[in-house]
């Protein structure tokens, strides 16, 4: 098969990161592979470039005087790219802007009329009320819209009442870890391995929860002073969380900011606690990632991650309304009572192996194919 994805960019974040694992898979197989991105190139796209998939940087957002607005000409290069060079049998877009271009560049005027497939990685709670209708209309340019969990596809089909028969869920898996491509750092493992240990990872960025995770680090160290506090990731908030630390009195040695990591199957493999209190995840590949390497999950109760733990059994979930207190209660007893680790790893080895997810999506492809006609021979 010949298989065109379309994103926003490949900077780093959890959907970017995705592609560049699936699409190496998908080449690995026989697919031919290709890659238009949208909105920027991402320092991830030269990963790509090292396997030799094709990527097209099409600008699809225009910029003056500071001010944003969509390049209507884009939708046509992209079409163009479809008709004329890349011919592509499937056609499957990521995030709102992929989404939204690549199914109208495969509308009614594209000469090659693909398999086209929309991918929701998230629950978009504020999501504008246009952008649900214009949502609602392009499914009629879509084949399927793939969800990434069910607890997506439940909050996508409550929130844009879409045909139940359309919407897909296609369960994300974990790529076995490597070692991190940066020096071991020595220190700071032999300090986990002293220290009862607590992680956060992902973007610094408002919906992830790193001000609640604060002081709740916070309120542990106030019983156990040992406790070593982690925040995995970059963002726009770092300065802002940072300065909350000093608010908090939390020092160096309390907790460190490691910033963005290649090492993260070797910290979660020392790591005690993972913390999360996320307002809205869609599948939860961080506290996978930690679960994989043996870690107890403290999560926020919301539908991915009781999906992602099987509603609790291989974590522990606490609501967002809980006061700081309740968040330490449910960490100390997380540290004190862990879950057995190689419990953890084998829930996550049987439930969510990468090749299963790549498995289950060549799968919808072929299906989709051969519903349209297409001779897979």
């Amino acid at each position: 098969m010949r298989i065109l994805h379309v994103t926003n960019d490949m900077e780093v974040g959890g959907v970017q990161v995705y592609l560049a694992q699936l699409l190496p898979a998908l080449a690995a197989r026989g697919h031919e592979v290709g890659l238009v991105v949208l909105t920027g190139q991402g320092s991830l796209l030269s990963a790509l470039d090292a396997t030799g998939i094709p990527n097209r940087y099409i600008k699809a957002i225009a910029r003056y005087q500071g001010l944003k607005f969509p390049r209507v000409a884009a939708i046509h290069e992209v079409r163009s790219y479809i008709d004329e060079q890349f011919s592509p049998d499937v056609l499957h877009s990521h995030l709102f802007i992929g989404n939204t271009v690549a199914r109208l560049a495969a509308g009614r005027r594209a000469r090659r009329r693909p398999v086209v497939i929309a991918t929701e990685h998230s629950t978009y709670y504020h999501k504008p009320t246009w952008a649900q209708s214009l949502d609602r209309l392009l499914t009629r340019n879509s084949d399927a819209i793939m969800a990434v969990s069910d607890a997506v596809r439940d909050f996508t089909l409550a929130q844009e009442h879409l045909d139940p028969k359309k919407v897909v869920t296609v369960r994300l898996g974990l790529v076995p870890q490597q070692g991190g491509s940066e020096e071991p750092d020595e220190g700071l493992y032999d300090a986990m391995r002293r220290r009862p240990t607590v992680a956060i990872i992902g973007r610094l960025i408002e919906e992830k929860g790193h001000h609640l995770f604060l002081h709740t680090l916070a309120a542990l160290l106030a019983e156990d002073p040992e406790i070593l506090g982690l925040v995995i990731g970059d963002g726009p908030l770092r300065a802002d969380l940072q300065a909350l630390a000093d608010q908090l009195w939390l020092g160096p040695n309390n907790v460190k900011f490691l910033g963005t990591r290649t090492d993260i199957a070797a910290l979660t493999k020392r790591l005690d606690v993972f913390l999360l209190p996320s307002k809205r995840e869609g599948f939860g590949m961080a506290p996978l990632e930690a679960m994989a390497g043996g870690a107890t999950v403290v999560l926020s109760c919301i539908p991915a991650f009781e999906e992602l733990t099987d509603n609790g059994r291989m974590g522990r979930l606490v609501g967002l309304d809980r006061s700081i207190s309740e968040w330490k209660n449910v960490v100390l007893d997380a540290l004190r009572h862990p879950i057995d680790r190689e419990s953890l790893r084998q829930f996550v080895r049987e439930r969510y192996e990468f090749n299963q997810h790549v498995d289950q999506l060549v799968n919808l492809y072929q299906r989709l194919l051969r519903r349209k006609g297409v001779d897979l021979a």
